[in-house]
């Protein structure tokens, strides 16, 4: 019996290897340091045009320490929402925001 194979997320997350295969057949970059430092990847123009221009002004979201991440952004986005619509004040719907996801932070 073959051995088990990795789950995707494994294989894409941590196999080089793996990874620029898929980004061979796909054309999706590596996740990883090691990925992208590939000559394959590397020797791509429009992989690392994006990752000099667009990549290098990234940052992670501010909230993916958080379990309940997504859950905050939804009540950012629904305040945010709120007040462009006019359901409430710009102060009083960031108020209700910020003391839902201060409670979604504990």
């Amino acid at each position: 019996m073959p051995p088990p194979r990795p789950s995707f997320a494994k294989a894409v997350t941590s196999e080089t290897a793996y990874s620029i295969d898929w980004f061979s057949k796909a054309g999706l970059p590596p996740t990883t340091k090691s990925g992208l430092a590939d000559t394959t990847v590397s020797g791509d123009k429009y992989t690392t045009d994006f990752a000099s221009r667009i990549g290098a002004n990234s940052s992670a979201d501010q909230f993916w320490v958080y379990p309940q991440f997504a859950q905050i952004e939804v009540v950012l986005a629904t305040a945010v929402q709120g007040i462009l619509i006019g359901k409430s004040s710009p102060k009083d719907g960031l108020a209700a925001a910020r003391d839902q996801m201060t409670a979604l932070t504990k």
